[in-house]
């Protein structure tokens, strides 16, 4: 049985540390993941998918979590640089939010993706 989970606008903001629906590559399954919240607009929750799998961790374009506690998690944990859209009703449920300086270096990685 599927819980529902809902959750507001107001707690869906840039950096907030969410448990996601987060599919995979092919789009054929989802896994449920922390993901970090990287923008909120009307097509829906671009969204960067976390991992704290040894490989992920040590991976180049993933960005570690130095602050666990204020995202909500409890093992070391790295955000992926793949950026992925998804509406409200894929998340479901909320850890916390990424530190200031987390969030920053996060989203300046995601840039430096961009531009490069």
């Amino acid at each position: 049985m599927m819980s529902v989970f809902c959750i507001s606008d107001t707690q869906l903001f840039v950096g907030a540390v969410v448990k996601a629906r987060v599919p995979f590559i092919d789009g054929a399954d989802y896994k449920v993941r922390p993901a970090v919240v990287v923008a909120v607009g009307a097509d829906g929750v671009e969204l960067r998918a976390c991992t704290s799998s040894q490989k992920g961790l040590r991976r180049r374009g993933h960005v570690l979590i130095a602050d666990l506690a204020a995202a909500g998690l409890h093992r070391a944990t790295a955000v992926r640089p793949e950026s992925v859209l998804t509406d409200t009703t894929d998340i479901v449920g909320l850890y916390g939010s990424l530190s200031q300086h987390d969030c920053a270096r996060i989203l300046e990685a995601t840039y430096s993706l961009v531009a490069a």
